[in-house]
């Protein structure tokens, strides 16, 4: 009884996955792919509609996860953190002696330091940098989330 029950919450495992939907394009078609960020590309599904390719992910989740766990593999287990709290927040960079001085200069210009400067610099050039995927939806999106019913619902608002 014990372990039908902790093979139970692991078969609900796919539930709290990372769930990656990107637009794709097959024969001029444009296509959803869902992935789990946590199992890589062993799971790919695709589809016409987001919000059931998602869905159908969920489903394929579950029976992977009750394969492995019927062949005794390890089942892969959900993040626990968000993605960008691995990184320092610090950036160590390389540039010619010409370049600092025209960024100290502009810096220097606008009563800045020169760390905010170009942390503004690179945050409008990666903004910059996306948007045009963002714009044609070519973007990966990224949904965290704990219950899939309650995604699912908002991804039939958002992305359909």
């Amino acid at each position: 009884m014990a372990k039908q029950k902790a093979n139970a919450i692991q078969e609900n495992e796919a539930s709290r996955y990372t769930v990656l939907l990107r637009p794709c394009c097959e024969d001029g078609e444009l296509l959803y792919e869902a992935t789990f960020r946590e199992l890589g590309d062993s799971l790919v599904v695709v589809g016409e509609d987001p919000a059931k390719t998602v869905e159908e992910l969920f489903r394929q989740g579950r029976e992977a996860i009750s394969e492995m766990i019927q062949e005794g593999q390890a089942v892969p287990q959900p993040r626990t953190v968000e993605p960008w709290e691995h990184c320092s927040g610090k950036l160590t960079l390389r540039i010619t002696k010409q370049l600092h001085y025209k960024l100290r200069t502009i810096a220097d210009d606008q009563d800045v330091s020169l760390n905010s400067l170009v942390a503004q610099m690179l945050a409008e050039a990666a903004t910059r940098a996306t948007a045009p995927r963002l714009a044609l939806v070519e973007q990966s999106v990224i949904y965290k989330f704990q219950h899939a019913p309650q995604f699912l619902s908002s991804a039939q608002m958002n992305i359909g």
